[in-house]
């Protein structure tokens, strides 16, 4: 009899360890299609296209993280200065960063995939009435000697500008946030505020009274074809796994295309349904 409920107990426990192993194994076959990954991105103060005050982080990070969901990714943003933005994705601290445009010099640590979304015009934001040398249609930095000029700490204004501030053919002073160099202008402490218009009325409107807002206005830097610019993420060349992040950034985003939902989302932009009430 004890030999019995022995081999009883036995074959219980047998019984018990292959369930077990198989429900196990049924659950690690099963589990990478229910799952959801997750991937960090760093990201600024940089409305209507990012930021922590805005509905879903922003337009771009919206359509970031619909994009990703549609590929069975989780996105977390962190947001920081637009400097320690750049460099903390840089030294691949998170998976990539939000938004930037196409500059030669970042595709040394950066992947770049598909567009988000276009790009505002840059430009400068003056005092109505001042009056300074400007042709759009030809840019020449020399027009703009004598000006004071902010901008912001780590943009970068693409070549023209950018040349024109490292030969010391204009004078920039650069700080930390949009909300400061407006500040600045608002009280005449520089001449021409160096923003791209989208980000710049969006915060006037957003930061400041109806009557600063509109003592305010925007001169293109260029109107030339060339100058047209579009947003991406940039996914960071030392991440884990960076070309499989910015192939299913791809993926999502022309399935976002293709549905009509990207479209949507930039129309709903458009409406001001990013402001929180």
């Amino acid at each position: 009899m004890r030999f019995h409920c022995g081999f009883c107990y036995l074959f219980s426990g047998y019984v018990f360890l292959k369930v077990f192993f198989t429900a196990a194994l049924i659950l690690m076959l099963i589990t990478p299609a229910y799952a959801r990954d997750t991937i960090v991105l760093s990201t600024e103060e940089y409305p209507p296209y990012t930021s922590q005050f805005l509905k879903h982080y922003g337009i771009a990070n919206h359509i970031i993280s619909e994009a990703m969901a549609l590929e069975g990714i989780n996105v977390e943003f962190k947001f920081f200065p637009s400097q320690r933005s750049f460099v903390t994705a840089e030294q691949g601290d998170v998976d990539g960063s939000t938004v930037w445009v196409w500059r030669k010099v970042r595709e040394r640590g950066f992947y770049y995939g598909e567009s988000i979304m276009a790009a505002g015009k840059d430009g400068f934001f003056h005092k109505r009435g001042l009056t300074f040398n400007w042709d759009p249609a030809n840019p020449d930095y020399s027009d703009l000697a004598g000006k004071e000029i902010v901008a912001i700490i780590g943009f970068n204004y693409g070549e023209l500008f950018m040349q024109a501030e490292k030969n010391k053919l204009i004078k920039v002073t650069r700080v930390a946030n949009i909300e400061q160099a407006f500040r600045m202008l608002l009280a005449g402490r520089v001449d021409l505020l160096m923003l791209q218009d989208v980000p710049g009325f969006h915060s006037l409107n957003m930061l400041f009274s109806i009557q600063d807002s509109q003592s305010i206005i925007h001169t293109a830097e260029s109107i030339q074809p060339a100058s047209d610019e579009d947003y991406y993420l940039i996914v960071s060349k030392k991440a884990n796994r960076a070309k499989a992040i910015l192939g299913a950034m791809n993926r999502g985003l022309k399935k976002l295309k293709k549905s009509g939902r990207h479209a949507l989302l930039l129309a709903a932009l458009k409406r001001g349904e990013y402001i929180l009430e």
